[in-house]
């Protein structure tokens, strides 16, 4: 497999090929993730950004060197940097798609898509590709987004400080478990690397027994794969640990002024907002429900039962 992550590398690197063309040449030359997954523009595109594959892993907020097989080099990665920023440039749309990949369809999960109607195409939509019968105008959503801020900014000043103590609670308690896990995968990757250097004395006949080299390169490169995805989901955690461990004090204060902020953001910001404050919005029919992410939640849950959210799992849901 390592063969066609250098193939990845130094075909974009050129500049001449497109994320889908790259996937499908990786999908062809036989890739496939760890579990078994074919290589998806998304996937093709993680590959790209890893620094892992040039000799260097993220761990908290530094980019340390491994002792890992290295698949490319740091000129070839730079290159792909490059060009990647290069093509997203290229992308700016004419039109601002605010919604476009945010909104699922609750029917099939697809993701809808904009459309324009009308006899001069005026009128933007959204519509959901697998459910064609799914026409949705923009303006619909645009309405029960900016009528939720303004629900969301009117609660009550009395459960602030109540708030930011449940919420700082709750926190550290997340935290603790996030510290356990990273301990635990900590500890594997350092019985792998315990198993690695066995391994090589086996090979080189340091040991009672020995291993032939066919053995020694599968047991390593299983290793290896383990170790890839150990560190994935150090990272993964570390990243979990710091979104989690924002500002929370920040956070409430801006819930007063989410409608200006929203009204006056320009088309990528309003985009930022909607992808901060929900983890999830579907359209079921002309119905948009949304799913709060966990901070916000938690604050909301502290907070003033003034209003009612529509959520995926219930027709209406009151928070507090």
């Amino acid at each position: 497999m390592g063969w066609i992550v250098r193939k990845i590398f130094t075909e974009f690197a050129s500049g001449a090929y497109t994320l889908a063309d790259i996937s499908r040449f990786a999908n062809k030359l036989g890739f496939h993730t760890l579990h078994g997954s074919k290589a998806y523009v998304q996937t093709v595109r993680s590959v790209l950004v890893n620094p892992f594959y040039y000799g260097y892993m993220r761990y908290k907020e530094q980019i340390l060197p491994h002792k890992y097989v290295k698949l490319t080099d740091k000129e070839i990665f730079d290159k792909c940097q490059k060009v990647l920023a290069k093509k997203l440039n290229i992308k700016k749309r004419k039109n601002e798609d605010i919604y476009r990949g945010i909104v699922k369809c609750s029917r099939c999960g697809g993701r809808m898509t904009p459309d324009f109607k009308g006899k001069n195409k005026q009128h933007r939509y959204l519509f959901c590709p697998h459910c064609k019968d799914s026409y949705v105008n923009e303006k619909v959503l645009d309405h029960e987004v900016e009528s939720l801020l303004i629900k969301i900014s009117k609660l009550d000043s009395k459960w602030y400080e109540n708030a930011l103590k449940g919420i700082q609670e709750e926190l550290k308690k997340d935290h603790q478990i996030e510290k356990d896990q990273i301990k635990t995968l900590k500890y594997k990757m350092t019985q792998i690397e315990t198993m690695k250097d066995k391994l090589l004395n086996l090979y080189l006949g340091l040991e009672d027994k020995c291993i032939t080299k066919e053995i020694y390169d599968k047991k390593l490169n299983d290793l290896l794969k383990e170790q890839e995805k150990i560190s994935n989901e150090l990272s993964n955690y570390n990243h979990i640990v710091q979104k989690n461990l924002i500002g929370m004090n920040d956070l409430v204060l801006l819930i007063y002024k989410l409608p200006e902020l929203y009204k006056s953001s320009n088309y990528y910001q309003k985009r930022k907002i909607l992808n901060l404050l929900f983890s999830n919005i579907q359209m079921d029919g002309k119905n948009p429900l949304f799913s709060i992410r966990k901070p916000l939640e938690m604050i909301l849950s502290r907070g003033s039962s003034l209003f009612w959210l529509r959520l995926p799992d219930s027709n209406r849901r009151p928070i507090g």
